[in-house]
């Protein structure tokens, strides 16, 4: 019969209940111990393993700090379905040193009685009496004792190895907790560190911006305190300007009053009577100064020596020329016109003949837009009247060139009046002799009827801050508004076996051009040369059956029907 020793006296105290089929030698068997160190080890990484195996002394499972990790290794155990090992091991480490389970041992004085069988046997020398078969049997269970207790001490060594690697374990587990913890705790310092960086630079952003805010509002304070000192200071010299201005227009008015009055008296006294030949005299002057303008400007440029003058004078005038072509309704567009042509004009002044050859081709140029523009369309008049004024009061000089040009083509301007039944009188009185025909009537009473509307407009113009270069106190107007009056109360007085077609035409032309202003300067007086002019002096040519007397007879009754003069409209802005 096989010897089976006692249970292992350890499982006595086991909370389990013994498993009926349980084998103490088949538990301890090397497979078992293999299962077992398998799983102990099957949840370990690389990493842990060479942990473990560094060696962690087995005197640490006897410390009090083993036991707490112990107790802490239950919930894996039991995770791992290994309860039963697990109170397997804590028995086992509880046990202190040299407390291993002994079996029983062969003693030579005593005697070892073998369970179930009731004999016993004497060790040691007695061994040797015993029978051959008793002996070996003998011999095989001390072999089989001590490979028991060879394995258990290797087990428990294996259990101790297993609980000392899920040690290790759980202390690296701890430490890089310990460390995620630490670092957690570093960078919610970091965080908060960074957070109260961030709440001191926006305090001091505040800080700074309130700073710039209230240095920002006491420089905004200091610049409208200064823009109203300025303000101030040139409402107060716009006003002192003002009054200035007024004081010298008052003046200006005052003077222009006076010489109105005194035109008025010396029109009044020369009324009934007009001094022809004085007329006539003036009328040769002008001729005359035609004729110098020419034998001193025109002629020498034919000189082959001054071939580069002529090309000089030739250039200016191209830059010119164009500019009268320009002219609008616009008040605007005139001043940048005059500004150019001064500028123009103001190059030429070195050279002596330079400068009168352009302001002589400037007279010409004048004339030939009134004659060809203004008599078509007489409204439009107004933009190169108020130019031409311009540049007499710019240029003085031009005064001699214009105004010659005005009368030899138009001499009713100054009252002069001839026979046109020779050749003489028609060349004298503005006729235009082509191919050796004479124009016809209806040309010429155009183009003398576009230069008095220009004449008469420049005559009613008055000087103001419109005109470029004005100065209230230094500027005369080169062509007053006596200069109507003049030309109306010489007409009156022409003889009337004289008076043609365009004595009425030119009458009709001054009406549209100036009689409004010419009624506000002379009053009653006006209205008395105005009612003689549409009436009785139309009356007296009625069997001439003039056209220009019927024109002039009919926007006389509309005047005096309505009791206004239309004027032309003045220029855009």
């Amino acid at each position: 019969m096989r010897f089976t020793p006692h249970r292992n006296p350890l499982f006595l105290d086991s909370s389990h209940p013994i498993d009926p089929g349980y084998d103490s030698l088949s538990d301890f068997s090397s497979d078992d111990d293999d299962d077992n160190n398998s799983d102990y080890s099957s949840g370990l990484s690389s990493d842990d393993n060479s942990n473990s195996n560094s060696g962690t002394p087995k005197s640490s499972l006897e410390s009090t700090s083993s036991k707490e990790m112990l107790d802490d290794l239950a919930d894996v155990l039991k995770k791992s379905n290994l309860q039963d090992k697990f109170d397997f091991n804590v028995k086992f480490v509880n046990l202190q040193p040299g407390t291993l389970p002994t079996f029983p041992s062969f003693n030579t004085d005593k005697k070892l009685t073998y369970g179930g069988h009731g004999g016993a046997v004497t060790p040691s020398s007695s061994v040797e009496s015993l029978p051959r078969k008793s002996r070996i049997e003998v011999s095989d269970e001390k072999r089989y004792i001590s490979m028991i207790s060879d394995k258990f001490s290797q087990r428990l060594k294996n259990h101790r190895s297993n609980v000392d690697r899920l040690v290790a374990i759980e202390m690296e587990r701890r430490r890089r907790a310990e460390e995620e913890r630490q670092r957690k705790i570093k960078e919610e310092e970091e965080r908060l560190r960074k957070i109260a960086e961030e709440r001191e630079r926006q305090r001091l952003a505040e800080i700074k911006r309130q700073e710039e805010e209230k240095k920002r509002l006491e420089a905004e304070q200091k610049r409208l305190m200064e823009e109203a000192k300025k303000k101030a200071e040139l409402e107060a010299a716009k006003k002192k300007k003002a009054e200035e201005e007024a004081k010298l227009k008052a003046e200006a008015r005052a003077k222009e009053l006076k010489e109105l009055k005194e035109q008025q008296e010396k029109a009044k006294a020369n009324a009934g009577s007009t001094n022809f030949a004085a007329i006539e005299k003036l009328f040769f002057k002008y001729k005359q100064d035609i004729a110098d303008i020419k034998a001193t400007l025109k002629e020498p440029l034919q000189l082959p020596q001054n071939k580069p003058l002529k090309k000089m004078v030739g250039a200016h005038k191209r830059k010119i020329n164009p500019k009268f072509g320009q002219l609008t309704n616009s008040q605007s567009q005139l001043t940048k016109n005059t500004r150019e042509i001064q500028e123009l004009i103001e190059q030429t002044r070195p050279d002596d003949f330079v400068f009168k050859w352009i302001l002589n081709f400037i007279a010409k140029a004048i004339v030939s837009q009134a004659e060809t523009e203004a008599g078509i369309k007489p409204e439009s008049s107004t933009a190169l009247s108020k130019l031409a004024l311009n540049l007499m009061l710019l240029f003085p000089e031009l005064e001699y060139y214009l105004v010659a040009r005005f009368v030899k083509k138009c001499p009713l301007l100054i009252g002069f009046t001839c026979a046109i039944d020779t050749e003489e009188g028609r060349l004298r009185m503005g006729y235009r002799r082509r191919d050796n025909k004479w124009e016809d009537e209806g040309q010429y009473c155009e183009r003398l009827g576009g230069i008095c509307t220009v004449y008469s407009v420049m005559s009613r113009l008055k000087l103001d801050a419109s005109f470029i270069g004005y100065q209230a106190q230094s500027m005369k107007h080169p062509l007053p508004i006596v200069k109507s009056w003049v030309l109306v109360s010489r007409l009156l007085n022409c003889p009337v076996d004289l008076l043609t077609n365009v004595h009425f035409v030119v009458a009709g032309a001054w009406w549209d051009a100036c009689a409004a202003e010419f009624l506000t300067a002379y009053g009653e007086q006006a209205k008395k040369v105005m009612k003689l002019l549409c009436g009785d002096w139309t009356l007296a040519v009625a069997n001439q059956h003039f056209s220009g007397a019927a024109r002039l007879r009919l926007i006389g009754e509309d005047w005096l029907s309505s009791g206004y003069c239309v004027s032309f409209k003045p220029l855009d802005r």
